[in-house]
């Protein structure tokens, strides 16, 4: 069912009572390794400047359109007749539109789909806090992040890729009338799967040795298994990154909230979100690969 993984190495001794609740063992995982978090956020966001650049250039093609459909919007606020970028002011507003478009994409794609190799030594650390076992900040993380360079900057090059493809292809079909125009439904829900396999890409990863073809095929199927906890994940994921701070800076001192957000973004944000999903998609990996891998030595021993 999910390919040949040939594992890198084992879970560990558990010295948890395996009746206890996951959810207590979250809180005190989480506020136990609460610095590291943050030293990890940091090293994380520092890491990701470059492909981050990468991803506010491919994601002008979709805030291209999003500002040329806010144009006469944006125009008529200003009290003019129609946009125009001759207009010193429209113009600055709709290039001030346009980065915030951009970064907030390239934001949520970094959360939720990662940014290649960087990403790998984060989620190593991050499932092995999630194991509740140790590792070293810097070594593992840029240890694992060249051990896995290969094929994390494969999965970097299919994420923009399919970006790219899916971004124009949602736009094309949203402009459409009639019955065409249920594909963007389609397209959101191939777009909706594509990030809950992400939710598994590296950890699997960084866990076992598997092809690349193997790693997406996995990663679909864990994505699909597990679809209810994967949606709920998304949500949470969602509530912290976009939920939480509209609702502060609409209803409380906006120059504030965004510089109270942006702080806790660099802060420790970035890291609980990558926590939160090793920590909640692991034992799936663990049930279903490691275990089955054991119970199938085993057998043979038997033999």
């Amino acid at each position: 069912m999910f390919g040949r993984s040939y594992m890198k190495e084992g879970k560990g001794v558990n010295k948890r009572d395996p009746n206890e609740k996951r959810i207590k063992i979250f809180f005190e995982v989480l506020f136990r390794k609460l610095w590291n978090l943050c030293k990890l956020n940091l090293l994380y966001v520092l890491t990701c400047i470059p492909t981050f650049l990468v991803m506010l250039i491919v994601s002008g093609l979709v805030s291209s359109r999003i500002t040329d459909a806010s144009s006469d919007v944006l125009a008529q606020a200003m009290g003019l007749a129609a946009p125009d970028m001759a207009n010193a002011g429209f113009a600055r507003y709709m290039v001030i539109l346009d980065i915030a478009i951009r970064v907030v994409i390239s934001f949520l794609v970094t959360v939720f789909w990662g940014m290649g190799p960087v990403t790998a030594g984060y989620t190593y650390i991050q499932r092995n806090y999630a194991r509740e076992e140790h590792a070293w900040m810097l070594s593992d993380f840029f240890g694992q992040m060249k051990k896995n360079f290969g094929q994390a900057f494969m999965v970097l090059i299919a994420d923009l890729v399919f970006f790219s493809v899916t971004s124009i292809a949602l736009i094309f079909y949203l402009q459409q009338a009639g019955a065409i125009r249920y594909m963007s439904y389609v397209m959101i829900s191939i777009i909706l799967v594509y990030t809950l396999m992400h939710f598994y890409i590296y950890p699997c990863m960084v866990t076992f040795k598997l092809s690349l073809k193997d790693l997406f095929k996995n990663s679909l199927i864990f994505a699909l298994l597990e679809g209810p906890k994967n949606l709920l994940i998304a949500l949470v994921l969602l509530a912290i990154h976009i939920g939480i701070p509209y609702i502060a800076i609409a209803f409380a001192w906006p120059v504030l909230s965004w510089f109270v957000f942006i702080i806790l973004e660099l802060v420790i944000l970035v890291a609980l979100s990558g926590f939160i999903v090793n920590f909640w998609v692991y034992p799936t990996i663990e049930k279903y690969i490691i275990e089955a891998e054991k119970a199938a030595n085993q057998a043979e021993e038997n033999i």
